[in-house]
C-alpha cells in the first residue's frame, strides 16, 4: 500500500513538472516580431554615425612585389577581413539591442524558476552580453562626454562597438564555460533560447574570425 501511494504520488510529481515545462513555453507572437524590428531599428539609428563614416570607403588589398604566394594570401585575407568587421560594426547596435530583447522575453511570465531560466545557455549569453555593456557603457560615459564636446564621436563610437563586440564574445565564452564547469548546461527549445544561442555562437564565430585576421597579419609580416 504504502509502495503503491509513493508510486502515485512520484506520477503526480512528473506530471505536474510536465505540465509546468509546457506552460512556461511562450509561442512567438506578431508583437514580438514587432517589438524586434524596433529594437533593429533603434540600433541602426545608433550606428548612423558609422553609415557617415564607413560610405565610399573600401581598401584593396595592397601587394608586396617580395611577397610569396602564402603571403599574398594572408595579406588578401587580412585586408578584406578587416572591411567585412568594418562595415560589420553597423549591425552591432542593432544586434546588442535585439539581444536585450530577448532577454526580457525570457524573463517574462510564465517562466521556469529564475535559477532555471539562466542555466538555459542561449539565456546566459543574452545575460553575459548585457552585462557586458552595461558595465562597459558606464565605465565609458566620461569619454564619451569629452568626444561628443570634441566633435570626434562618429569615429570614437565606431571604435566603441568594434571593442564592444569583442569584450561581448569573451563574455560569452566565460559565461558558457561557466554553465559547463558547473553541470548546469540545460537547453531549452523554447524560442528564446534558440535565438540567444543563435547569437551566443555568432559572438563566438566573429572572436574565432577576428584572431584569424590577426594572425593572418602577424604571418604575413
Amino acid at each position: 500500500m504504502e509502495a503503491s501511494e509513493w508510486n502515485s504520488d512520484a506520477d503526480h510529481q512528473v506530471q505536474g513538472v510536465l505540465e509546468t515545462a509546457i506552460t512556461t513555453r511562450r509561442p512567438f507572437s506578431l508583437f514580438d516580431a514587432m517589438v524586434f524590428v524596433i529594437a533593429a531599428a533603434i540600433g541602426f539609428a545608433m550606428a548612423r554615425p558609422h553609415f557617415d563614416y564607413i560610405r565610399g570607403r573600401l581598401t584593396l588589398p595592397s601587394s608586396v612585389p617580395s611577397d610569396i604566394r602564402w603571403q599574398k594570401i594572408l595579406r588578401d585575407f587580412n585586408t578584406y577581413g578587416n572591411e567585412i568587421r568594418l562595415y560589420a560594426t553597423v549591425l552591432y547596435p542593432s544586434i546588442t539591442m535585439v539581444v536585450v530583447v530577448n532577454l526580457c522575453f525570457a524573463l517574462r511570465r510564465p517562466r521556469p524558476p529564475v535559477r532555471e531560466v539562466f542555466k538555459q545557455p542561449g539565456i546566459a549569453a543574452c545575460l553575459a552580453i548585457t552585462a557586458a555593456v552595461l558595465i562597459n557603457c558606464l565605465r565609458l560615459a566620461p569619454e564619451a562626454i569629452v568626444m561628443i564636446l570634441d566633435g570626434r564621436f562618429k569615429l570614437w563610437s565606431l571604435n566603441l562597438w568594434s571593442r564592444l563586440f569583442y569584450e561581448n564574445s569573451f563574455a560569452v565564452v566565460g559565461a558558457w564555460l561557466i554553465l559547463l564547469a558547473i553541470g548546469g548546461w540545460r537547453p531549452e527549445r523554447e524560442w528564446t533560447g534558440r535565438v540567444g544561442r543563435c547569437f551566443g555562437w555568432c559572438a563566438i564565430l566573429s572572436l574565432i574570425f577576428e584572431s584569424m585576421c590577426s594572425w593572418a597579419w602577424l604571418i604575413a609580416r
